[in-house]
């Protein structure tokens, strides 16, 4: 998803208090939303008509906060949907992972570790590829590859398809995706030009947590499919959709997920189900787990 699009308004001034009138607008923008923008139209339909129905029965009457008002329309919507990406939020109520996901770096560690196996812990798919290509050029001409994304919580596909074209030698078909909107899927392939020296021959480690989330799902699965890279440690938290932000009335906000990621030899993608790993062990152990694989491989 385009997080900086998402994230640019999350300055406004926050209400202090809700009226009864301001509910049921947000409730019903909502509801419009969804029913003209949520990737499957049915889904879409009942959730909007779930909102009218809440509001009939005055399940938000009492709700005078307004993040409180959001956290409970995102609990709902996200329990009758296992949608992790539907959220809505009021000013200066955006979750903390939305809120941190711009102020982390993209590149916490990148280094050579013992035995010749580069390391390079990426937390977000935000910022500037040229923090990619030093990354890479600080592991320069590794014998295996490590990339963490146990900590990442997403970011933007073209730094994801920037990334992921290190590793190819040539053009490869990674994913397709296909949008409410779209009349036929768009594929997903690496780039034909990366700045840095491309490492299509040696082997890859994908580092993975329950937390790994959205456009880093997205990386782990696509080298997962193109048999490019090993996946170690946990099965991620199943975030296989990609969004349009949603202005709302009264200064609310709301990610509507408008379409899907899949594998387009078999049409499955990893929406709440998650991507299970090759090598399932704890997070905490995943590194150690990709090493002592890679030693025996380089061997």
């Amino acid at each position: 998803m385009k997080v900086l699009a998402v994230l640019s308004a999350l300055t406004l001034a926050q209400n202090a208090v809700l009226t009864s009138n301001d509910t049921p607008e947000v409730l019903r923008a909502v509801g419009a939303a969804l029913k003209q923008g949520y990737l499957y139209p049915d889904i879409g339909q009942r959730l909007s008509d779930l909102l009218e129905t809440k509001l009939a029965t005055g399940e938000f009457a009492g709700i005078r906060n307004p993040v409180e008002l959001g956290d409970s329309i995102t609990s709902l919507l996200q329990k009758e949907t296992n949608d992790p990406h539907l959220i809505v939020w009021a000013a200066g109520g955006a979750p903390a992972a939305l809120r941190s996901i711009t102020g982390t770096p993209m590149v916490a560690r990148a280094e050579r570790l013992a035995g010749n196996i580069g390391y390079i812990d990426l937390r977000t798919f935000i910022g500037k590829v040229e923090k990619v290509d030093a990354a890479f050029a600080a592991v320069q001409e590794p014998s295996a590859l490590i990339i963490d994304v146990g900590q990442n919580l997403g970011g933007d596909p073209p730094v994801v398809q920037y990334i992921s074209s290190y590793l190819f030698a040539e053009r490869t078909h990674l994913l397709d995706t296909l949008a409410r909107e779209d009349a036929v899927p768009q594929e997903r392939w690496t780039l034909d030009r990366v700045a840095g020296q491309r490492l299509p021959d040696i082997p890859v480690y994908v580092l993975t947590s329950g937390r790994t989330f959205s456009a880093a799902e997205s990386f782990a699965f696509g080298l997962q499919v193109a048999k490019r890279a090993t996946i170690v440690g946990e099965r991620t938290r199943g975030g296989g959709h990609f969004v349009r932000p949603q202005l709302l009335p009264r200064g609310f906000q709301m990610l509507v997920p408008i379409g899907r990621a899949y594998d387009p030899r078999t049409g499955k993608g990893w929406q709440a189900d998650g991507i299970m790993p090759n090598i399932e062990v704890p997070y905490s152990q995943a590194l150690a787990t990709a090493i002592a694989d890679a030693q025996r491989r380089i061997r």
